[in-house]
């Protein structure tokens, strides 16, 4: 049993080869890795596991929770950084598109 105070002990003695293999999963599924995210992802699970008293069986349920919630934030920014370029591109054209037609919503497709 490994209790909430035990948790940042069980991840960091692997630390290297945790970091190393969530690089290696970017890599096999073309995704970027982060080390914003993933240190991010690390003081969020303490805080939940802290915050709601969650405790662990063995050292490998730490491993699969923090991995889970990498995976899940690693798409979840890149969501949001794709959507942030586009309001970005709205924002430079106006609301219409590079090709100077206006975007959907206002009167300039087939759709509206």
């Amino acid at each position: 049993m490994i209790p909430k105070e035990d948790f940042m002990y069980a991840l960091g003695k692997d630390y290297i080869a945790l970091r190393n293999n969530l690089k290696a999963y970017c890599y096999v599924n073309g995704l970027e890795f982060s080390e914003d995210v993933f240190h991010n992802t690390m003081m969020n699970c303490y805080n939940t596991v802290n915050k709601n008293n969650i405790t662990f069986e063995n050292e490998q349920e730490v491993k699969y929770y923090f991995c889970k919630a990498f995976k899940i934030n690693l798409i979840r920014e890149k969501s949001y950084s794709d959507n942030k370029a586009k309001e970005d591109e709205m924002k430079m054209w106006g609301r219409k598109g590079p090709d100077g037609k206006p975007e959907c919503g206002e009167g300039g497709c087939s759709s509206c």
